[in-house]
């Protein structure tokens, strides 16, 4: 891969770190996707390797199997809880019936709820790529060890997921609430409760995206040994 090629990889990368993130890339993230950048480039250039330095076909297939459902969780929770606050929006607006209230707020809650498990989902299946590739050697010539990086950012990915099926379980208990209020001004307070926890369940979904994408692209990485 030529130089300029390299760059373009790493640029691209380095961008992904920032897709839908509010906050400023780290320099964290850019190293990462660095990391991630150069074994790109040292695969394009076809170097041979022994079967010791792959990473068995069947382990390799199944964590990346698995890396792309995790990923799938995640853009599943952003869609729920995006689609549950919209729903808590429209219960919001003005001269909205009563049997048309409880619907949206209905709605908002099944979205939720969806978003809650997808998080729980990827946390589960992100702990067990953990378990997979926990272990995995290293090589000298290589300047990172698989099994520790992908343990690294899981970790930090794993925390914004966490706190994300955290919110997503307290907008269905706002939910669940103003389906019960007694009074219009018990029931606004707590759909706007479950709008705002959705958008932050949304919103921590986002801040995991770009570290969970570092970590899936170590954990399928194929050469777990060495260049």
């Amino acid at each position: 891969m030529s130089g300029i090629a390299k760059v373009v990889v790493v640029a691209t990368l380095a961008a992904g770190c920032a897709t839908h993130a509010p906050r400023p890339v780290t320099a964290e993230c850019i190293s990462g996707c660095v990391v991630v950048a150069h074994e790109t480039a040292v695969r394009a250039k076809g170097k041979s390797r022994s079967p010791v330095q792959d990473m068995p076909a069947q382990m390799h297939e199944t964590i990346s199997a698995s890396a792309d459902s995790t990923q799938a969780f995640a853009i599943g929770i952003v869609q729920n809880a995006d689609a549950s606050a919209m729903h808590a929006s429209f219960a919001l607006q003005p001269g909205m019936s009563f049997k048309n209230v409880k619907s949206m707020v209905r709605t908002a809650r099944s979205e939720a709820q969806v978003a809650r498990a997808s998080a729980d989902s990827a946390i589960r299946q992100g702990d067990r790529i953990a378990q997979s590739v926990s272990g995995l050697p290293s090589a000298a010539n290589r300047p990172w060890n698989q099994s520790a990086e992908y343990a690294h950012y899981w970790k930090l990915a794993r925390h914004e997921l966490v706190l994300a099926r955290d919110e997503a379980t307290r907008a269905v208990e706002a939910a669940d609430v103003a389906l019960v209020c007694a009074t219009a001004v018990c029931a606004r307070q707590n759909i706007a409760a479950l709008k705002a926890k959705s958008r932050q369940s949304a919103g921590a979904t986002r801040q995991a995206e770009p570290l969970l994408r570092i970590a899936l692209a170590f954990a399928s990485s194929r050469y777990a040994t060495g260049l």
